[in-house]
């Protein structure tokens, strides 16, 4: 039996007849592992091996059960693992809290801040209309 692994387990070995190989099984967040007898393929990862392709290495009987223990915990990023949802008392006392701090607006009058000669909206308008008279001369 012979083992290699694989940096970057999704992408696709290409083999010397021009086709590719994804016989690599997942054991980290990139990586893949792969255990086979078979003469052809173990040919086809030594010539990438010696030239250098495809991110394959041959690794030790020892190397590979170490990556398949890893496999399981490796495979859940680590940020899902860290991330909880909050309890329930810490939402009301979050939102309490946010209640707290909430204050309704005082009215202001905006009459003080009217430019001169201006009337307040009538009837649903939403703007100032200026006072004008224009004296016509007769």
């Amino acid at each position: 039996m012979r083992y290699f692994s694989k940096f970057v387990f999704k992408q696709k070995v290409l083999l010397s007849d021009g086709s590719s190989f994804d016989g690599f099984e997942r054991v980290g967040q990139d990586d893949g592992a792969m255990a086979t007898n078979d003469g052809q393929i173990i040919r086809e990862m030594e010539i990438n091996i010696r030239a250098k392709r495809g991110g394959v290495v041959e690794i030790t009987g020892e190397q590979y059960l170490e990556l398949q223990s890893k496999k399981k915990e490796d495979l859940n990023p680590q940020w899902r693992e860290e991330w909880k949802p909050r309890s329930n008392a810490l939402e009301s006392a979050l939102q309490a809290r946010s209640l707290k701090s909430h204050v309704e607006p005082a009215e202001v009058s905006n009459a003080a801040q009217r430019p001169a000669g201006t009337t307040p909206p009538v009837g649903g308008e939403t703007s100032f209309r200026p006072v004008t008279s224009i004296k016509v001369p007769k």
